[in-house]
């Protein structure tokens, strides 16, 4: 693997984004920012760091507090979702998904087990749009691909947009394991040191222990989970339906993020306002987070599961208590509950 934190000046890529006359920019366009460029630890190409200060609906705070989110994209995913001129977000999360197979080497770690085409992000067009908008954004602004290791002027611009207490997301997109872990240590020490509190989870758990204290564990079996646990880490799992089952261990919590627990309370928490997925410390009791796999045609499976009593429909407690539906309740339904 490859320390990617330093410039080798060589092979560097320029662009810029095609297009009409210039509008004026709205404030919240120069709230992205490249923030590094340099290798993957994963495949040893050319990747960026591109952060933005915001958060979509889910991880989006109530209570005011900002979200300095983070991508990882590779350059030559870059150089295709920059190239038309004025396409939609939809158009430009359609050019993602087409390219990104042949960048995933780059952004995520062979153990995500989603990386192969479940992945609600990497291919989703309303998911992968975030980040492509991040990067032409970036762009725009006057970022370069050119710039090799960190943008320090570009960081403390979005530093000064936040305030100690506020989080940072990692990752919106991509992995942390495609940051070598001095790349990793160098960024978690600006980030902390300004009082932000972390928001991050990562497949590469058994190769990134230098990690464990800031992420979780994104685990997608029981299995899985059950190792991730034995090495000090809590986890976040995120399977199908049908091999999490219905019930949660003592030591779980159904996510407050998610559809299930939506459909009881007919309310969810966001990430900014939960805060739990912020890894682990010395001796640690919080809970570990379930949720179930949302990615392309997981809620019909789910619901055909159910259909035909393969599946309860409700998910419970350690003690019985029912947590969540994994059925969207109809009006009727939720007027009786």
């Amino acid at each position: 693997m490859l320390d990617s934190s330093t410039s080798t000046g060589t092979d560097l890529i320029s662009i810029s984004l095609p297009g009409k006359k210039k509008k004026k920019k709205k404030k919240a366009d120069f709230y992205f920012r490249i923030i590094w460029n340099g290798r993957s630890y994963l495949d040893g190409s050319r990747i960026s760091l591109v952060a933005k200060v915001g958060a979509n609906s889910k991880v989006k705070s109530k209570k005011r507090k900002r979200v300095l989110g983070f991508s990882v994209i590779s350059h030559d995913l870059a150089l295709k979702v920059c190239a038309p001129k004025s396409p939609t977000p939809g158009q430009v999360g359609s050019i993602y998904i087409r390219n990104v197979r042949d960048s995933i080497e780059a952004m995520c770690h062979e153990d995500c087990a989603h990386r192969s085409g479940k992945c609600y992000i990497q291919f989703n067009v309303q998911s992968a749009s975030e980040a492509a908008t991040m990067i032409r954004k970036a762009i725009l602004n006057g970022d370069s691909l050119d710039l090799m290791g960190f943008n320090d002027k570009a960081l403390k611009f979005l530093l000064e947009l936040m305030s100690p207490e506020d989080l940072f997301r990692l990752m919106i997109a991509g992995s942390s394991a495609a940051l070598s872990p001095r790349t990793m240590k160098a960024l978690l020490r600006r980030l902390l040191s300004f009082g932000l509190k972390p928001l991050a989870y990562v497949e590469a758990w058994r190769t990134r222990p230098d990690l464990r204290s800031t992420h979780m564990a994104s685990v997608t079996t029981r299995k899985e989970a059950l190792e991730a646990k034995a090495l000090g880490w809590r986890y976040f799992l995120t399977g199908a339906a049908e091999d999490i089952g219905n019930h949660l261990l003592p030591s779980e919590t159904l996510c407050p993020a998610s559809a299930p627990f939506f459909h009881i309370r007919d309310r969810k928490v966001s990430c900014a306002d939960c805060g739990l997925c912020n890894g682990a410390t010395e001796n640690d009791h919080r809970k570990d987070i379930v949720n179930y796999r949302h990615g392309n045609g997981d809620y019909l499976r789910i619901a055909s599961l159910v259909r035909k009593g393969l599946l309860d429909r409700y998910v419970y407690n350690h003690t019985g208590k029912i947590v969540g539906d994994l059925i969207k309740p109809t009006e009727k339904e939720k007027v009786t509950k």
